[in-house]
């Protein structure tokens, strides 16, 4: 995590001219902070919220404390509390897991599925004609993928792009070419 001019900050990210913060985040000209997120110019805050010194000091202890005897201490946030299904986040591209795998470690996962596009013609991938041969109507034509069999849509800035490259329109869905890259 990138941080300036700062000590003893365990745990955080973003935090520039900082000192004594723990599990904070984007925080600047701040000291003495434990959870806390996006503060500027404060002191003795447990999340966002200010304390004496001395509150903070037994507060910062006590919760300290309870992490360590439920044994949350050093682990990471609970996956519970994420706000993303681990299958919409780059976690799924660096290590895949099926949905049964992310559901058994107590992810979440989201079942979400793009809406079917509202055309009159599908075109097969395999169908589609020479780029100098596309007409404007493919803008309201979906192809389907040859991979995922997924339907999508092109529009006009992208036919224009394909065009004036002499670039062939997709083949594959872009979630399947995303796949593809990495």
């Amino acid at each position: 995590m990138s941080a300036l001019s700062t000590n003893n900050n365990l745990f955080s990210g973003f935090i520039y001219n900082c000192d004594h913060v723990l599990l904070s985040y984007n925080c600047n000209s701040c000291s003495f902070l434990f959870g806390c997120s996006g503060l500027k110019n404060q002191k003795y805050c447990i999340f966002n919220t200010q304390y004496t010194p001395a509150d903070y000091e037994k507060t910062v202890d006590r919760i300290i404390d309870h992490l360590h005897t439920t044994g949350e201490r050093g682990e990471f946030f609970n996956s519970q509390i994420a706000f993303f299904g681990y299958n919409e986040t780059v976690a799924q591209d660096y290590m895949p897991l099926t949905k049964e795998e992310a559901v058994n470690k107590g992810f979440k996962r989201s079942d979400y599925e793009e809406p079917f596009p509202q055309v009159a013609t599908l075109l097969q991938a395999s169908e589609l004609p020479d780029i100098q041969h596309v007409k404007n109507d493919i803008l309201q034509q979906a192809i389907v993928c040859e991979v995922t069999g997924k339907p999508f849509r092109v529009i006009q800035q992208e036919l224009d792009f394909y065009r004036a490259h002499n670039i062939p329109l997709p083949k594959r869905h872009p979630e399947q070419r995303y796949t593809d890259r990495m």
